[in-house]
C-alpha cells in the first residue's frame, strides 16, 4: 500500500464507521449493515465512487480456455463459466476487468432470472468466491411471467395468454398470488443459501423488478399488459414483506431502479415508499452516436443524489452505459461521458456505478467495458487509474471496520 492509498483508506474507514446505518429492514445482519455503511459512506462522498460489471466473472470476451465454454470470433475468445465448473470447484480466474487493470470490480452483477437449478448453482458458487474476496455482490431479477412463464420482455411473449394487469394478479387477492409466493420462496431460498467462508449470510443489494417506467417488461408500463405505479409499489412491498417478514431472510438491501424518469417527481411515481427501499438507483443508457445530451444525464444524477440525500438513502447508478455497441467508436466513453461529468457535481454523490455484462459469442460480440487488445482498453485504464474509481482491491481494506451492534 503506498502512503497515498493509506491515507485514503484510513479516511475512508473512519468515514464508514461515523455513518449510522439505518436499513429497511430492522433485523438485517451486521454485514448487510455494514455494507449499507459502505454505501452510505460514498453516497456522501463528492469524490469517489464504486466501479461494478454485471456478471463480470461469469462471462466475457477474451481470454477464454478450458475448462470454460468458449468461443473463437474475430480474433478474439469468449467465455462462460459453466455448471461443471462449479463441480469440480474450478477457479474463477476469468474476468475481462481484471485481465485489463489487475483488478476485479468492487461491485459484481448477478440475476436471479427463471430461477433454473443450473444458473443458480452457477451463481451462487461466484457469489461466495466473489463475496470472501471483500466485493459488494448485487441481483436483479429478469423474473419469466408467472402467468404463463413467458419473456421477461413483453415482445418476446407470443403466448395467446392475457396478459392484462399482470402485476395485479399477483397481489394478495389475486388469481396468481399463491403462484407467485412460492416462486418468491424460490427466491429466499437461494438468498438464505448464501453463506461466505466464515459462515456469515453474504450481504446482498437486492434490485426486483428494475425499470418499471419502461414498457418492454411485463412488469412495466404503457404496454399491453396495462399495469399502473400503484400496482408496481404494492408489488415491491410484496416483496419486501414477503423476504423480510414472512421468510427472515435479513441479508437483503432493497434497490429502486427506473430509468425514464426525468425530474424528481417522475422518479418518485413508482416509488414504493422509504420503508421499502435502501437504495436510489438509476439505469442510464447512451445512444451512439451520443444522445441525450450529457447535461442530461447531469441533471438526472443530481436529481437522485439529492434526493437519496433528503431521505437519509444512498445514491447509485445501477446500470450506465452505451448502446449500439457505441464503444467501439466512442473509445473514451468511460472518462468523458461518465467519470467526468460525475465529478462536474459538487453537490452530488453516488455510492456505486455498474455496467451491463460482455457479451461475446459465436454470432455477435456487445462490449459493455473493454477487455484487454479492445480498441477502447487504454482509455478504459484512464478511468481505472483516477482516484475516483473504487476498484476490488480495496474493498477488503474497506469492509474492515468495527461490528455494527444492533
Amino acid at each position: 500500500m503506498t502512503s497515498t492509498q493509506n491515507v485514503i483508506f484510513i479516511y475512508l474507514v473512519n468515514f464508514i464507521i461515523n455513518v449510522n446505518p439505518n436499513p429497511v429492514d430492522n433485523g438485517a445482519t451486521i454485514e448487510t449493515k455494514q455494507l449499507l455503511s459502505i454505501l452510505r459512506s460514498f453516497s456522501k462522498d463528492t469524490h469517489r465512487f464504486l466501479f461494478g460489471q454485471h456478471k463480470a466473472t461469469m462471462t466475457g470476451c477474451e481470454g477464454g480456455h478450458s475448462p470454460y465454454s468458449i468461443h473463437k470470433r474475430n480474433n478474439h475468445t469468449s467465455w462462460t463459466f459453466t455448471e461443471g465448473q462449479v463441480n469440480i470447484h474450478s477457479e474463477d480466474k476469468l474476468c475481462d476487468i481484471k485481465d485489463l487493470t489487475g483488478e476485479y470490480p468492487s461491485v459484481i452483477g448477478f440475476d436471479l432470472g427463471d430461477l433454473s437449478s443450473r444458473s443458480l448453482a452457477i451463481q451462487k458458487y461466484l457469489i461466495k468466491r466473489a463475496a470472501n474476496r471483500g466485493l459488494i455482490v448485487t441481483v436483479s431479477w429478469h423474473m419469466r411471467n408467472p402467468l404463463n412463464g413467458g419473456s421477461p420482455w413483453t415482445t418476446d411473449d407470443h403466448s395467446h395468454t392475457n396478459l392484462s394487469h399482470t402485476v395485479r394478479r399477483l397481489l394478495d387477492g389475486g388469481d396468481n398470488h399463491l403462484k407467485f409466493k412460492q416462486v418468491l420462496n424460490q427466491a429466499a431460498d437461494f438468498f438464505l443459501s448464501l453463506h461466505d467462508a466464515k459462515g456469515n449470510l453474504i450481504p446482498v443489494l437486492f434490485r426486483p423488478f428494475h425499470e418499471m417506467d419502461g414498457n418492454w417488461f411485463w412488469w412495466g408500463t404503457g404496454n399491453r399488459v396495462q399495469n399502473t405505479p400503484d400496482d408496481y409499489k404494492r408489488l415491491f412491498r410484496l416483496i419486501v414483506h414477503h423476504m423480510r417478514d414472512i421468510r427472515k431472510v435479513h441479508n437483503l438491501l432493497y434497490v429502486y431502479s427506473p430509468s425514464k424518469t426525468n425530474d424528481k417527481e417522475n422518479y418518485l411515481q413508482f416509488y414504493p415508499g422509504d420503508s421499502s427501499v435502501d437504495v436510489l438507483g438509476y439505469d442510464y443508457y447512451f445512444k451512439a452516436p451520443f444522445s441525450p445530451a450529457i447535461t442530461d444525464f447531469q441533471s438526472r444524477i443530481a436529481h437522485i443524489a439529492d434526493l437519496a440525500k433528503s431521505k437519509g438513502k444512498s445514491a447509485a447508478i445501477s446500470e450506465i452505459g452505451i448502446t449500439s455497441s457505441g464503444l467501439q467508436k466512442h473509445h473514451r466513453f468511460w472518462t468523458d461521458h461518465v467519470l467526468t461529468q460525475i465529478l462536474s457535481l459538487k453537490n452530488a454523490s453516488i455510492s456505486y456505478i455498474m455496467a451491463w455484462m460482455n457479451q461475446c459469442g459465436a454470432h455477435s460480440d456487445v462490449v459493455r467495458v473493454p477487455y484487454r487488445g479492445h480498441e477502447a482498453s487504454s482509455e478504459f485504464l484512464k478511468f481505472y487509474h483516477h482516484a475516483a474509481t473504487i476498484f476490488g482491491s480495496e474493498m477488503k481494506r474497506i469492509s474492515i471496520v468495527p461490528q455494527i451492534v444492533g
